[in-house]
């Protein structure tokens, strides 16, 4: 067991090193750099500025699904900035797993682990839906007859899949059962926590609370969106909502994933040069533009994180 994570943790290096080495390959580093100090501070302080709004309605998220431990918001608020840096850093989503052991001392990790389940499964939820319907309504995108009709099906699927799921959510349990006692130890782990994160959604028999729980999410969303939206328009991009929303959600869905590597370096170049490729833009600007981007995602991350840590560092010897 030992000696299967050395192996993965030493391919999951090789495999950042080797992405690292093409991202720079492919990028002239001279202009890049010229990229960065043509930046404007404002443009800076708006992305961290959207980045941050993220994170308090993901916090907000997270206090909804915890709400009968009477945590306060700001606890929620400080641990999420710190968790957010895991799951950037970290790779095959594994930070995930910080969550709850940041709230270890307040909440049992069962329940802190199905907070971040739920919460991922309904940003997903919006995050694929959004995709779909972004393909749906850009013009650029009618090259790609298959993809649009693709788009379409699948979003008429998940619409009657939904709607199913609230109709049957008793057989559609008794299925999540099933997986629970299923003898391949993956399904197992996998219908068991699917089950608790439904169970939960199902529980919900107030709308207010599913409701609540959905603005919060969809805010979250578009406040990601926002912070691309700027970066890619001081970058040069002319790109429309629906194209933001198509290239961003992209990106999301492959850092929420566990296929990322460390600091999710590749896998966010690829995934956004992917959507800009799909948009009409060339392949080399398209890299060099990602590369910036995820630069700057990471250090309003790693800004957040560190700001979070010494705020959590100040209050616990204030208090000893």
């Amino acid at each position: 067991m030992l000696k299967n994570k050395r192996l993965t943790s030493v391919l999951t290096v090789a495999i950042t090193l080797v992405c690292i080495y093409i991202i720079l390959v492919n990028v002239d580093t001279e202009r890049l750099s010229r990229t960065f100090r043509t930046i404007p501070w404002y443009v800076f302080t708006a992305s961290l500025s959207v980045h941050f709004l993220a994170y308090i309605f993901r916090a907000l998220v997270f206090l909804k699904l915890l709400e009968k431990e009477k945590l306060g918001f700001r606890f929620v608020l400080l641990n999420h900035c710190i968790h957010n840096f895991y799951v950037h850093v970290v790779p095959a989503s594994l930070g995930e797993l910080s969550f709850p052991y940041l709230l270890r001392n307040r909440v049992s990790q069962g329940k802190s682990l199905l907070a971040v389940v739920v919460s991922r499964l309904v940003s997903m939820i919006f995050f694929v839906g959004l995709l779909l319907l972004s393909v749906l309504f850009i013009d650029k995108l009618a090259k790609y007859p298959e993809v649009q009709t693709a788009a379409g099906v699948l979003t008429g699927m998940g619409a009657l899949a939904l709607a199913a799921t609230g109709v049957l959510r008793r057989q559609f349990l008794a299925v999540l059962e099933r997986l629970k006692v299923a003898r391949n130890r993956w399904l197992q782990k996998t219908g068991e926590q699917a089950s608790h994160a439904f169970t939960y959604l199902a529980s919900q028999k107030s709308l207010k609370s599913i409701g609540l729980l959905s603005l919060y999410t969809l805010l979250s969303v578009l406040a990601v969106t926002l912070h691309f939206k700027i970066l890619f328009h001081q970058l040069g991009y002319a790109l429309s909502l629906w194209e933001i929303l198509f290239v961003s959600s992209i990106e999301i869905i492959f850092i929420v994933i566990p296929v990322k590597s460390i600091g999710g370096f590749g896998t966010v170049e690829g995934a956004l040069t992917m959507g800009l490729l799909m948009l009409g833009f060339e392949l080399e600007r398209n890299i060099e533009t990602s590369f910036v981007i995820h630069l700057i995602t990471l250090f309003n991350v790693t800004l957040l994180f560190l700001t979070a840590t010494v705020i959590k560092f100040l209050q616990t010897h204030a208090k000893a």
